[in-house]
């Protein structure tokens, strides 16, 4: 029973694990993206700023 539980207990933990690895890396993924869109927008209203009428 207690060999069943500890077997149990580390299968739990390696799953979270990877699912905390899994979140990382999508938050990651989400961080660069905004990050991404944060500059190229910068990048439109310095060139709206700079063309002439």
């Amino acid at each position: 029973m207690i060999f069943t539980i500890r077997i149990t207990a580390i299968v739990i933990r390696r799953a979270m694990e990877h699912v905390l690895r899994v979140l990382e890396a999508q938050l990651f993924q989400y961080f660069e993206s905004e990050i991404r869109s944060a500059m190229e927008r910068e990048t439109i209203r310095d060139r709206v700023a700079i063309t002439p009428p």
